[in-house]
């Protein structure tokens, strides 16, 4: 077992490398957009494996034996049937390897009744792997064979959009497309297997693919609604941003978070033992990051409007220091420009950003105060930036997975999962959601902070700004922390560069953004050890009444700051709290491999020859073909009756005619008249070829087909040469609905449906003196 999950991880992070390689090469358009050096990787599935099967060796002695054929005329449609298996085997990565699973599925889907049914067996089984374990499993049924098939093409599907190029709005589309292709085939497998053979195909492991899969679907039609949009004002633009990245650290927080205590709580164990954990370090990442972007985007457009007084121009904006304090208040019409500049950030942002400050407290003081303000000494560093987030508790953890299983919610279909607001604060360190236990809530006791009205000034749009600057090196160091933890995502340099470049970069201009004249505004205390008594469940950290970041300290120190606070030059503002918005997938019409709906036609059927599959199939078995010629009697004609079409059914054999003298039975099949092939033949057309044989076969079927007096029918024939077959009867065998898929031949086995009509009755025909009327 444990070779076989460390195969797993081995071949799913070598996928995900691939995918990093790709992924990171710089993109100009999207750093523009996003503020960083390079895009997050995205989570492809790995693909099954499979043991090659020889069709013409396997199948070769079933057409002689069953359907008493010459295996040499569908020699070519075998190696078909193998090369196209082989092709799925070893996909390749694009589009072309799509079709190759669908040309393979439908040829598959429509051969099925021919060769394969319960009362089978070819010496063979389909041999696949786990996607995740590696454990091989084998069966015979072609309906394993099929869930292999539509899980290899959702995988394909996931490979291809995480590597796909993200430097246009058509590579975005085109990503879009793939996930939701994915997400799609992996629905209609969990929808149809009721008894998966191996782990990576059950319910619960399914329901989270499909989770990842319309997440990183969001996360690509996100990208490209920024690409589309940026022609909109920065203030729009920096909406749109805030919405759509908080919709996705939330989905992505909740995907990496096992469920609370209870509901699905089994469910998720299961999944985690087989998903490798850096799958959940990748989302747990994703959603920090993204957290860190927003509060840096929103941070350097307030100090821009602070320090400039004005929104920035084209190009990146430079973060630099405090300007001289004078300058706040000297410019009355400067003043007034970023006011109505900041109505009209707040009053864009307003649906997705809620601002606080500092509760005032002013009774709450004494010997708690000051042990508060005592331990806040001890959460920041040598380099007055707050400490990294090593010690947080995040609600997240305690939030519920969602539910997994067939009768559970299933995705992010239901939008109410999503109404709550998500909040940024460090004192908010967590999601909370209205559709989280009332449970995941007891991190968030002690929050307080007012919501209040926008800054209005450029000291408020500077001290805020500082906030956020703040609250983002919070969210990339705990990013990177994540990186750190896992092997898989520490190996990546490249990758754990660019996100400790954010961090290295965003302290810097925290560095300077705190400095007024060349001199530290705000000297933070000598950082002294942290002591054991210093809680494990409080938020990211604490800090000094004196440092200008104390808005990062917990709320418990945060709420009983007193009024006089600001006096003393403390920042009033804490972190803001970030609402999502979600982000609406396009109506998916993603073609998917379903049974019973992917099916040649039957002029492409290669398999055609052995005869109209209502008939010539696994199930029924038929005797070799026998011949006979029969020569009309003058009084009784031939004596059998038929029905039916595509082939006919002798319906009746008269005692005493010729019919009966030469062995012709009720049931049998009628293949060939006078030579030609009857297999196919309708009922009209089995009538003219035994009633006026090969010569005038052609003239009685235009005579049929003309119109009253302007077609004569040709002399009939008194010898007709009749080669047919004979139903053999087979052992009764117990049939059981698949446990793998729902099959089309369920329907066989099951009690048919009473018509709203009654069935149209089988045209007959009668060969015999005085009766050869239709009726």
């Amino acid at each position: 077992m444990f070779s076989s999950h460390c195969y797993s991880i081995k071949i799913s992070f070598r996928i995900l490398v691939e995918v990093l390689l790709g992924a990171l090469v710089p993109n100009l358009a999207l750093m523009n957009i996003l503020h960083c050096r390079s895009r997050l990787p995205m989570i492809p599935i790995g693909l099954k494996d499979t043991d090659p099967v020889d069709f013409k060796e396997v199948l070769s002695p079933f057409i002689s034996s069953h359907y008493h054929q010459d295996p040499s005329k569908f020699s070519k449609a075998l190696e078909q049937l193998t090369l196209y298996r082989e092709a799925v085997s070893e996909p390749r990565r694009s589009l072309s390897g799509l079709r190759d699973f669908r040309k393979y599925y439908d040829l598959l889907n429509t051969i099925e009744r021919r060769f394969f049914d319960v009362s089978v067996h070819h010496g063979f089984r389909f041999s696949w792997s786990d996607a995740f374990t590696g454990e091989r499993h084998s069966q015979r049924s072609p309906a394993f064979e099929k869930g292999a098939l539509i899980f290899n093409y959702a995988a394909l599907c996931s490979q291809i959009a995480t590597a796909s190029s993200e430097a246009s709005v058509e590579a975005l589309t085109e990503q879009v497309q793939m996930f939701m292709q994915a997400r799609a085939n992996l629905q209609v497998l969990r929808e149809s297997f009721a008894h998966a053979p191996s782990r990576d195909m059950s319910s619960d492991v399914l329901d989270f693919l499909i989770r990842v899969m319309q997440a990183q679907t969001q996360e690509a039609l996100f990208m490209k609604q920024l690409l589309e949009s940026q022609d909109d004002s920065d203030f729009i633009h920096l909406e749109k941003y805030i919405g759509g990245a908080s919709f996705l650290s939330e989905i992505f927080g909740k995907l990496a978070s096992p469920p609370a205590s209870g509901s699905g709580s089994s469910d998720w164990t299961q999944v985690e033992r087989v998903i490798p954990s850096s799958w959940i370090s990748l989302l747990e990442l994703k959603s920090q990051y993204y957290q860190a972007q927003i509060n840096y985007k929103l941070a350097t457009t307030l100090l821009c409007l602070a320090i400039c007084g004005k929104p920035k121009a084209d190009g990146p904006f430079e973060v630099g220091p405090l300007p001289p304090e004078g300058l706040f208040n000297d410019d009355e019409f400067l003043e007034n420009e970023v006011s109505r500049h900041l109505s009209d950030l707040f009053s864009v942002l307003k649906p997705n950003v809620q601002l606080h400050k500092l509760a005032v407290r002013e009774r709450r003081r004494g010997h708690l105060h000051r042990r508060r303000n005592r331990l806040s000494m001890y959460a920041t560093g040598a380099d007055g930036l707050p400490r990294s987030q090593s010690r947080m508790k995040r609600t997240l953890s305690s939030l519920s997975f969602g539910g997994f299983g067939r009768n559970k919610s299933h995705g992010f279909d239901d939008a109410s999962s999503f109404s709550g607001r998500f909040s940024s604060l460090s004192l908010r360190s967590g999601y909370s959601s209205a559709s989280a236990p009332a449970s995941s809530m007891s991190n968030l006791a002690g929050i307080e902070g007012d919501a209040v009205e926008p800054p209005t000034t450029r000291k408020d749009a500077h001290l805020l700004g500082q906030v956020c600057l703040a609250e983002a090196i919070m969210w990339a160091r705990q990013a990177l922390q994540t990186i750190e933890g896992s092997t898989d995502l520490n190996h990546e340099t490249d990758f754990k560069a660019f996100v400790n470049n954010d961090v290295l970069t965003w302290s810097e201009e925290y560095a300077r953004v705190t400095k007024a004249n060349g001199q530290s505004s705000n000297m933070p205390p000598v950082a002294k050890p942290r002591r054991r008594w210093l809680s494990r469940s409080k938020s990211f950290n604490h800090s000094t009444a004196g440092d200008s970041a104390s808005v990062i300290s917990t709320a418990t120190a945060g709420s009983k700051k007193s009024s006089r606070a600001e006096e003393k030059g403390v920042n009033p503002w804490i972190a803001p709290t970030f609402h999502p918005s979600e982000i609406q997938l396009p109506k998916d019409t993603s073609p998917v491999l379903k049974t019973g709906k992917n099916m040649l036609e039957e002029s492409k059927d290669p398999f055609r020859l052995l005869g109209p599959l209502k008939f010539f199939n696994a199930r029924k078995c038929w005797s070799e073909a026998y011949t006979v010629q029969l020569v009309r009697n003058e009084e009784v004609a031939y004596g059998f009756s038929i029905q039916g079409t595509g082939p006919v059914e002798i319906l009746g054999v008269d005692p005493d005619t010729p019919a009966s003298d030469n062995g012709l039975r009720t049931s049998d099949l009628i293949v060939s008249i006078n030579g030609m092939d009857a297999r196919f033949m309708t009922h009209n057309e089995a009538v003219a070829a035994i009633r006026f044989g090969a010569e005038g076969y052609d003239r009685a079927l235009a005579a049929q087909r003309a119109t009253e007096g302007q077609g004569s029918f040709p002399q009939e024939v008194d010898v007709v040469q009749l080669t047919l077959v004979r139903p053999v009867n087979q052992p009764v065998v117990a049939r059981k609905p698949s446990t793998y898929l729902v099959t089309p031949e369920i329907s066989d086995v099951l009690p048919s449906p009473t018509p709203k009509h009654p069935p149209t009755p089988k045209k007959r025909h009668k060969f015999w003196k005085g009766k050869s009327n239709e009726h």
